[in-house]
């Protein structure tokens, strides 16, 4: 540590916190991300996108406008899978 005073060490100071003669115990995950910052990086990227996509699928469910679904596909759906049929059947 440094004296903001003056600039030189103050009288206590050991440098980085640890006895002398003794390196700090570090956790080994810690020392892994420390030593691989891509790694880290790449954590929070899949925690934030993982929260995000969880979220999202409670809200849908919570504004889902029906309690009970039959598991029948909508009439989007059948009129999507019929006009796709229809045109493989004519290209054929």
């Amino acid at each position: 540590m440094t004296d903001a005073r003056s600039g030189r060490a103050h009288p206590g100071a050991h440098g980085n916190g640890a006895e002398p003669g003794r390196q700090p115990v570090r956790h080994p995950v810690a020392a892994f991300f420390r030593a691989n910052p891509q790694v880290f990086v790449l954590l929070v990227v899949c925690l934030v996108l993982g929260l995000g996509t969880f979220l999202a699928v409670v809200f849908g469910l919570v504004t889902a406008g029906s309690d009970q679904t039959t598991g029948e596909p909508s009439g989007a759906i059948l009129g999507v899978h019929a006009a796709l049929t229809a045109a493989h059947w004519l290209s054929g």
